[in-house]
């Protein structure tokens, strides 16, 4: 079951005039989910995009840079053998969006000054979003002064309640009296992962309302 983010997708979408946005968060607050939901809208729309799940490999710059080459095929759907990846990224005319998923595992400084590149060479119709769990070392404090950053954090994911309704109602978990469940929207404050444990731990439980009265972090 999914819910589509309309609210913070559009935001992201509309910020075009961000070079990164920064989808930033702890474990299990939906920034995959909702990075997806951006690439398929700005696709619908037009707009060139390539995905990149990082891991721990490509602190490596020349596995780095292979995925970066890759995502420059999807961008311009042409191989072009021994072209350098950050100058064909800078070279675009095209609007585009690369999506960096993951980005927390990146620690080598070379891997991250790479990326600081893409960042400061972008062209004016690129733009990068990156989905982590920590601060990013990508000189923040000086996108942040230019207006070229947009932060999309923690308190931003958290459901709404009408958000987790419809989740709810999507997984087939709509037994919960309403005060009740503005009780369990309360206790896990809008972090789907808590939201998705609940209906989980709902189907070994006959009486709901007893079981959120009893739900916490340790549940």
């Amino acid at each position: 079951a999914q819910v589509e983010r309309t609210a913070v997708r559009d935001r992201i979408c509309s910020a075009r005039s961000a070079k990164l946005i920064l989808v930033r968060a702890p474990a299990g607050y939906g920034k995959t989910t909702l990075m997806a939901q951006v690439k398929a809208h700005l696709r619908a729309t037009g707009v060139g995009t390539a995905w990149v799940t990082i891991d721990r490999a490509d602190n490596d710059v020349s596995r780095l840079l292979q995925c970066l080459e890759q995502a420059v095929v999807a961008l311009d759907g042409e191989d072009s053998p021994g072209a350098d990846a950050v100058d064909s990224l800078c070279a675009m005319r095209a609007p585009f969006v690369l999506f960096l998923d993951e980005f927390e595992v990146l620690h080598e400084p070379a891997a991250i000054g790479l990326v600081q590149e893409i960042l400061e060479r972008l062209p004016r119709q690129g733009q990068l979003v990156i989905g982590t769990r920590n601060l990013p070392d990508l000189g923040l404090a000086r996108l942040r002064a230019r207006g070229d950053l947009l932060e999309v954090d923690a308190e931003a994911l958290r459901f709404s309640l009408p958000e987790a309704r419809q989740y709810f109602s999507l997984r087939q978990k709509e037994g919960l009296p309403a005060d009740v469940f503005v009780q369990l929207h309360q206790r896990t404050e809008g972090w789907i992962a808590g939201l998705w444990m609940a209906s989980l731990a709902l189907d070994r439980h006959e009486d709901g309302s007893a079981f959120v009265q009893r739900f916490s972090g340790s549940t």
